[in-house]
């Protein structure tokens, strides 16, 4: 199956983005209203750095850089259906 075979069901990556979406918002690390968004949630996933989620913050997340292999807008697009329904 390899990398492509997993992250072709996006069965893990939305439970991923839920358990982290409900996790930063859970513990107040950041404002769903200012900060969080499908596109920052993407780069998290992606492990890109940014002004607001810097690698040296975020890069000790167990979801940094985790799905790097997988498409960046259908990470995306998962977080921003997860964030509306949150």
């Amino acid at each position: 199956a390899g990398v492509e075979g997993f992250f072709g069901n996006d069965r893990f990556l939305r439970a991923d983005v839920i358990n982290f979406v409900n996790s930063v918002l859970g513990d107040g690390s950041v404002k769903k209203s200012t900060l969080l968004s499908g596109r920052a949630v993407a780069r998290i996933f992606h492990g890109l750095n940014s002004p607001s989620f810097p690698i040296k913050v975020w890069g000790r997340n167990k979801l940094w850089g985790r799905y790097d292999a997988c498409d960046f807008d259908l990470i995306r697009q998962i977080a921003d259906d997860v964030l509306a329904a949150s």
